[in-house]
């Protein structure tokens, strides 16, 4: 019995730990035309925060010169692409 339960402190220190050092990855999707989100451009790259996800959709609409009104974006937490779909954690703009 002692040996169970030293396995299973083992096994939750080893999650908990693991939670601590996993890494959020943000990814980037831009919207230029907020009528048509069928047509959308990808960060193809991966952001440490929120704000440089925002931040580099910010500077796309300033490249793309295009007004608040015209786009969109959003920025997703660890995606990963599931039967066909890009499926994130959390999604917020």
């Amino acid at each position: 019995m002692k040996n169970i339960l030293s396995i299973i402190v083992v096994i939750l220190t080893i999650i908990f730990v693991m939670n601590i050092i996993k890494k959020d990855i943000w990814s980037g999707y831009f919207y230029p035309d907020i009528n048509n989100l069928s047509n959308w451009i990808d960060g193809n790259t991966s952001f440490e925060s929120l704000d440089s996800c925002r931040n580099w959709a910010n500077n796309k609409a300033r490249e793309l010169k295009l007004e608040d009104n015209q786009y969109d974006y959003e920025c997703g937490l660890n995606c990963k692409y599931k039967s066909g779909f890009n499926v994130c954690e959390e999604t917020t703009d």
